[in-house]
């Protein structure tokens, strides 16, 4: 996706500036001779760090549910879950700022240089600490109707769950600082820190006989430690910004920037919006247990962030709609044989992965793990052609298919919400019902972009 005029270069995942070309002007040969083989390799390489990284650091969450679920009880834990399924929904909009950082600042490395790069991340912070600020304030006002939602008169957790998103909201730029440069390692190391200090606070706190207002201020503070962590390995492209090179705000929020974030944002709440449901529907009992085959089946949407993680940065800057394709294929291939074999685990061992995970109490969750799993198997496919389509600056069109999808759910959970069962039955609906709406709006827009590109650019 790169604009005309523009060289794009390939950058080394252990530097933080551009290298060489990626491409030479029309008509002459666009890489070096082995350039692409190598490529691929850096991102098969890049691709499997990220999964092992992701498969650690989402172990560690998933230590950080069974632990604190056994500690703190099954109607603590209910409240717990929903507490951070509110502040997951909150935070969105910033988590989705990860994907649109790292495309622009891929996209200023390779047509301007580190300065602009930098200038993009210190911008981002700027704002983004501004926006906390305020956002402490305004979510606090709404803190009282958001208790009343969940069936609890305990305000305090619900101030120490605003603290926790405020606390998060700059992270995802540093990530997506070091995705846009192609420091995976840094990457990796960040997410790792963040989940192994969360569980440490979670497990710590729980033990001493504190719940969910105690836990939630541990992960505010794992947050914050993680930020100040994740800003060393990008100090060299910081400082290349320099006092005279600044960008504006307003210049960041371009149309695919909204887009973006409106399109992961609905995404997330298309996966979480059950959670809420279940806490306003059902008993704390029955609601625990739901949050538990959630936080299991959930796991599935780890499967698709090593493989958008690599993509996305390299997507970014193509300009061919055939390779941009090939590269969708493998990867929504690779995201479904994944999710599949873990779907027939589900499927085929449920007492014993709610058992020996959540202990007793959870039992209920054993016949929800397998068709939740498919659900966000689903979900998970769908994640891949989002990052896609924001990486090539398609996401203002999706993010429209994504709200009247987000209708269809509400919907769906207004008519049908007596039962776990019925819940479960709308979001394996939905997830179907995305999928071949996803491809249809993918196939159409590469189609279109194939129609009106110049003849040098396919």
């Amino acid at each position: 996706m790169s604009d005309e005029g523009e060289t794009p270069m390939l950058i080394d995942p252990s530097a933080s500036v551009p290298l060489v070309p990626a491409s030479s002007p029309a008509g002459t040969s666009p890489v070096a001779p082995g350039a692409e083989g190598g490529a691929l390799r850096q991102g098969v390489a890049a691709a499997g760090l990220l999964t092992i990284a992701v498969g650690l650091a989402n172990a560690l969450n998933v230590g950080f549910h069974l632990i604190v679920a056994r500690l703190i009880g099954v109607e603590e834990y209910s409240l717990l879950g929903t507490l951070l399924g509110v502040m997951m929904i909150l935070i969105v909009p910033t988590l989705a700022l990860q994907a649109v950082v790292a495309r622009q600042v891929a996209r200023d490395l390779q047509t301007v240089g580190p300065a602009a790069a930098g200038a993009t991340l210190r911008t981002w912070y700027r704002t983004l600490t501004r926006a906390s600020l305020a956002g402490i304030v305004v979510l606090a006002l709404v803190s009282v109707p958001i208790a009343a939602a969940v069936h609890t008169s305990r305000f305090v957790p619900i101030g120490t769950t605003l603290l926790a998103v405020a606390a998060g909201l700059a992270l995802p730029v540093s990530w997506g600082g070091l995705q846009g440069i192609q420091r995976f390692r840094a990457l990796a190391f960040s997410q790792i820190l963040f989940s192994a200090l969360k569980l440490g606070a979670g497990v710590v706190l729980a033990l001493v006989g504190l719940h969910a207002t105690a836990i939630m201020l541990g992960i505010a503070a794992a947050g914050l430690l993680t930020l100040g962590a994740s800003l060393l390995p990008l100090g060299e492209l910081l400082s290349a910004a320099g006092r005279g090179v600044r960008t504006r705000s307003r210049l960041l929020l371009t149309r695919a920037t909204v887009g973006s974030v409106a399109s992961l944002t609905t995404l997330t709440a298309l996966t979480m919006s059950d959670l809420l449901v279940a806490r306003i529907a059902f008993s704390p009992h029955i609601s625990g247990a739901y949050n538990a085959a959630s936080i299991s089946a959930r796991l599935l949407l780890v499967l698709p962030i090593a493989v958008t993680a690599v993509l996305l940065p390299r997507v970014a800057v193509l300009d061919d709609v055939r390779l941009e394709r090939r590269l969708l294929v493998l990867g929504l291939a690779a995201v479904g044989a994944a999710s599949a074999a873990v779907v027939g685990v589900f499927y085929a061992l449920p007492h014993l992965l709610i058992s020996l995970g959540f202990g007793t109490g959870y039992e209920a969750a054993e016949s929800w793990l397998g068709p939740l799993g498919l659900a966000m198997a689903g979900y998970a496919l769908v994640n891949v052609y989002a990052y896609q389509l924001l990486a090539v600056g398609r996401s203002g069109v999706y993010a429209l298919v994504l709200a009247g999808t987000l209708l269809v759910q509400v919907a769906g959970f207004g008519f049908f919400h007596g039962r776990p069962e019925d819940l479960i039955a709308v979001q394996v609906v939905t997830a179907g019902l995305l999928l071949v709406v996803s491809e249809v709006a993918e196939l159409l827009l590469v189609r279109r972009r194939d129609m009106t590109a110049p003849e040098a650019g396919v």
